[in-house]
């Protein structure tokens, strides 16, 4: 598990503003939602319904408990989030932001996370997103600044300064507005050493939708403008948070005529919704075994099969990815379609419910990537896919065969990759339902005869 993964969830008080000079030295990472395209013109972006998983078939829910959630709901990790819309911001090495975005109907959840040291000044994080009000007026931004460095302190010191303004035509802000009741209620902040993340519930019925469209834009700031590579502009550039180039260096934001629409999709056949990014369907999920659903082992010393399991993208980037560019990460559940509901996760740690799966010639994020080149407009085959060889020793077959794991279990993919400057997905992730089984050699007695 990631740092950022390990990270606490934080709760908030109000502070002040972090304005003027102090964003000389800020490293601007910005990121303007638009996730059906890559590093060429951008087209809507369409936001899919949020499924969950088996058997949470609801949106991810961390700003608290009520009603009950599972285990694993205040964890980056959750994944309900299976599906989001995405961007990925890479330094060609790396992934060092990502956003996620799902939606409800009744309901926006957006998640932005970076990796990386966060700035040594905690104003120096901050997130903020700009919309426009259904009610009409001037735009409105939300900021979330981390008011703290330190990831283990309590809840209820307060890690995250949240505030509203509205947007005048010179894009300077004024004072604080009343903040909308949403922005205390559901944003959240994430922090650990090494990474970042914020995340926000926003009500659809506060923002001006017109023919089923919308304007949105948010930008992320860390670290510092001496390292160019953390710089997360969407679209890349034009969208940004400038400042003035004289005394009081007053930040200007940018006005919703540079901000990208949105559209709330139904999901993966929606027509009107252009196909401009990565995406994966469950059917494109299996393995090579004899039978495409099954994981096998066998117990030693009998020799141990070796699992391929793929996972087949679709490449409509507008461009080829080249070999080992685009990665997944398999995780396994510990339950599949039919789990037991009264106990499915009673006393099973997070890192055994949604374990890592450690295929061969993983990263150390455990992911691997594709075999070849993907060609933009098509889907991956044998030549080119995401594929994981997966041998399983004694020791993970062991939880198996006591009953501890299930046999039927689930499969999540999540993808992530390396291009410059980085990847849009239409989904980022999906799972598919898997049965582990024994690979078992069947002996019956011979009868020989000369006749």
């Amino acid at each position: 598990m990631s740092a950022i993964e390990n990270g606490t969830v934080m709760g908030s008080t109000r502070g002040r503003e972090a304005s003027g000079p102090g964003l000389t030295w800020i490293l601007i990472v910005s990121v303007l939602i638009m996730l059906c395209g890559v590093a060429r013109a951008q087209a809507q972006i369409c936001i899919p319904p949020s499924l969950g998983v088996p058997p949470a078939y609801q949106p991810p829910h961390w700003w608290d408990n009520t009603p009950a959630q599972p285990v694993y709901y205040q964890k980056l990790t959750d994944p309900r989030w299976q599906g989001a819309a995405s961007i990925s911001n890479t330094n060609g090495t790396a992934e060092t932001h990502s956003f996620l975005a799902l939606q409800d109907g009744t309901h926006l959840y957006l998640s932005w996370r970076y990796t990386g040291v966060p700035a040594s000044t905690s104003a120096a994080n901050v997130v903020y997103v700009g919309y426009e009000p259904a009610l009409g007026g001037q735009p409105i931004i939300v900021k979330a600044a981390l008011t703290t460095l330190s990831p283990d302190e309590a809840v209820s010191t307060g890690y995250i300064d949240r505030a509203a303004y509205r947007l005048p035509a010179t894009g300077i802000l004024g004072s604080a507005m009343l903040s909308p009741t949403w922005l205390n209620e559901t944003t959240r902040v994430w922090l650990s050493t090494s990474s970042y993340a914020v995340q926000m519930r926003i009500p659809i019925s506060d923002v001006r939708i017109t023919a089923g469209a919308f304007k949105l834009w948010f930008e992320m700031l860390a670290g510092s403008p001496g390292v160019p590579a953390t710089r997360f502009v969407w679209p890349r550039t034009g969208a940004e948070i400038t400042e003035q180039p004289s005394p009081p260096f007053d930040t200007i934001f940018p006005q919703p005529g540079t901000w990208e629409s949105f559209r709330l999709s139904s999901g993966p056949t929606d027509m009107s919704c252009p196909a401009q990014a990565i995406s994966l369907s469950q059917s494109n999920i299996a393995t090579k075994n004899p039978s495409p659903s099954q994981i096998l082992y066998k117990l030693s010393p009998d020799p141990k099969p070796e699992n391929v399991i793929y996972a087949r993208p679709k490449n409509e980037s507008g461009g080829n990815i080249p070999a080992g560019r685009l990665k997944a990460t398999f995780r396994i559940a510990n339950w599949g379609s039919q789990p037991n509901f009264a106990d499915w996760e009673v006393g099973v740690p997070i890192d055994t419910l949604w374990a890592k799966v450690p295929c061969a010639g993983a990263d150390t994020n455990f992911a691997v990537g594709t075999v070849g080149d993907i060609a933009n407009g098509s889907t991956a085959t044998d030549a080119n896919e995401i594929r994981c060889r997966w041998t399983l020793s004694d020791a993970e077959i062991a939880p198996f065969t006591s009953g501890v794991q299930r046999s039927h279990s689930c499969l999540l993919v999540e993808m992530s990759d390396t291009m410059l400057p980085g990847l849009v997905y239409r989904n980022r992730s999906m799972w598919n339902n898997f049965d582990v089984r024994s690979a078992s050699v069947l002996k019956m007695p011979a009868q020989i005869t000369l006749k």
